[in-house]
């Protein structure tokens, strides 16, 4: 993104041309810059174009002349998380497709076999019930998400998923590790870097990490004590410390984590999927044999 050297107002104008910075907050950032303001001021004066922890992290790098490193890390940080929500959208309209065939289908095949005969209203009503029940819930979920308790409550209800869960954890593992490799890299403090990866993973016990550490415990330390990352992970982060390759480790870790968190996902949108077909075709075959048998009835 940025390149070592290169004046803020320059890479402003890059980002503009490259679609990082459009409309509106493209204006708003490029006019703070030309008056004068740090990118990060600039950034923080037009919402919506840098989450909190990437403009904290992109002031970190001002501070410590690191700015380019740091908006090459993002950029690559950003990339992984299209990249990721791109193969989600991707894997989950299959599995949308068979849902909504199979809210049609099921009560079809369910009220013909209870009741003898085809009941249009009825089932007609069940698959509404369905469908909009399960967006109603879509819907509702991405409400919760606007505040931090909601997104709280939505990351527990995920998280108590079997196969969903493991996917949510190891993607916040992942986003732990890369923004604490961005900021040791960088030159930034450790307890500092740790808050921004707290705040990127938005969970408490990175919090806690940063709090040991502010108070004089090494990494290694803090982090099986604090519970942040899971204790095969921090002793690796541990004995990293140790022998000076912490950046190189964190970089591993994330890259191993956010491959778990892929497979996890994968795993369970399969299973799903075979789920929702299997009970298509039973509601069908169900339809089918009281169909067959309605016809075999009349000789």
């Amino acid at each position: 993104m940025l390149r070592a050297g290169l004046p803020v107002r320059e890479a402003i104008a890059n980002l503009r041309a490259s679609g990082s910075l459009t409309g509106s907050a493209g204006d708003a950032v490029n006019a703070s810059i030309q008056a004068g303001s740090t990118l990060a001021d600039a950034l923080r004066r037009a919402p919506g174009t840098f989450l909190p922890e990437e403009i904290a992290l992109i002031a970190a790098g001002e501070e410590t002349g690191r700015l380019d490193a740091i908006l090459d890390r993002l950029a690559e940080i950003r990339d992984e998380s299209q990249q990721a929500r791109s193969r989600f959208l991707t894997q989950i309209g299959y599995p949308l497709l068979i849902f909504h065939v199979a809210a049609l289908a099921m009560p079809i095949g369910l009220v013909t076999l209870l009741t003898g005969r085809l009941n249009l209203t009825l089932t007609t009503t069940i698959t509404v019930i369905l469908v909009g029940g399960f967006w109603g819930a879509v819907l509702f979920g991405v409400g919760l998400m606007r505040t931090s308790v909601g997104r709280a409550k939505v990351r527990a209800f995920g998280e108590a998923v079997p196969g969903l869960g493991a996917a949510i954890r190891h993607r916040r593992q992942a986003l732990f590790a890369t923004v604490l490799e961005a900021a040791y890299e960088s030159g930034i403090s450790i307890d500092r870097g740790l808050t921004l990866a707290a705040d990127a993973s938005d969970t408490e016990r990175a919090r806690e990490a940063a709090r040991l550490v502010a108070g004089g415990q090494p990494v290694g330390k803090a982090l099986p004590a604090s519970g942040a990352l899971p204790g095969h992970l921090a002793a690796r982060v541990a004995n990293a410390e140790l022998a000076g390759e912490m950046s190189l480790e964190l970089r591993r870790i994330a890259t191993e984590e956010f491959q778990a968190a892929r497979t996890s996902l994968d795993r369970t949108i399969g299973i799903v999927t075979k789920g929702v077909y299997a009970l298509l075709v039973v509601a069908t075959l169900f339809y089918a044999l009281t169909v067959l048998g309605s016809v075999g009835s009349l000789y």
